[in-house]
C-alpha cells in the first residue's frame, strides 16, 4: 500500500542473504584450506544467541542492527571468558543454549499469548 514493491524487495533480501553465505564460506574456507558443507554448523548456535541478546524479540517484532552488534560484542566477551577460565567446548555451547532461553524468556511478548481456560 505504500508504493513499495514486495516482490523486488523480497529478491533482493535474498540475495543478498545468499551474497553474505558466499563471501562468509570463502572466507572460512581460505582459513581453513579446505571446504565442507557442515564447517559453518558450529555458527548457527552464536548467531542465534547474538540476535537474542541483541534484543531482538523472537517472535518476530522490532529489532535493530545496532542491538545486534551489542548483543555479538557482550557474546564474544562471553565466550572469550569462557574460554580464558578453561570451560570444556561441549559445556559452552551448554550456556549459550542456556542463554538464548533466558534471552527468548525475557523478550517474550507474554500479552500475544493465547491462554486456553
Amino acid at each position: 500500500m505504500s508504493g513499495i514493491n514486495i516482490n523486488r524487495a523480497k529478491l533482493l533480501a535474498f540475495v543478498l542473504s545468499g551474497l553474505g553465505a558466499g563471501i562468509s564460506g570463502m572466507i572460512l574456507s581460505s582459513n581453513l584450506y579446505s571446504g565442507h558443507a557442515l564447517f559453518g554448523e558450529v555458527y548457527v548456535l552464536q548467531s542465534i544467541a547474538v540476535v537474542a541478546v541483541g534484543g531482538t524479540a523472537m517472535t518476530g517484532g522490532a529489532g535493530g542492527m545496532l542491538n545486534t552488534l551489542v548483543g555479538a560484542l557482550i557474546m564474544s566477551v562471553i565466550k572469550n571468558g569462557m574460554t580464558v577460565i578453561g570451560i570444556d567446548v561441549y559445556a559452552q555451547q551448554t550456556i549459550l543454549g542456556i542463554l538464548i532461553v533466558i534471552a527468548v524468556a525475557i523478550t517474550f511478548d507474554r500479552s500475544k499469548l493465547i491462554v486456553i481456560k
